[in-house]
């Protein structure tokens, strides 16, 4: 299944490793730019889940609070990309 690129109607944040094997550093940040998203970069954390012996993380519950404060406070996303308008006759 395809993961979507487009901007997110809401708040969000990507939180990547630069040594991530199953998504490189580069892919992650290009879904965040897609999706309107701060990018917060963990070095050396590989792949981040729940085996990666992050155990409680009391970093990653420091970002969920932020993004909490983000969406109470209602900060707008993004505005979509509009198309540039083709120039008909011109080759």
């Amino acid at each position: 299944m395809p993961i979507p690129r487009q901007p997110l109607p809401f708040q969000s944040v990507v939180v990547a490793s630069d040594n991530d094997p199953y998504c490189r550093l580069e892919r992650a940040r290009a879904f965040a730019q897609d999706w309107g998203s701060r990018v917060i970069v963990l070095p050396g954390a590989g792949h981040i889940n729940a085996d990666s012996g992050l155990a409680d993380w009391p970093q990653g519950l420091k970002i969920f609070g932020a993004l909490r404060r983000r969406a109470s406070w209602r900060i707008p996303t993004p505005a979509k990309r509009i198309p540039p308008v083709p120039v008909c006759g011109v080759s």
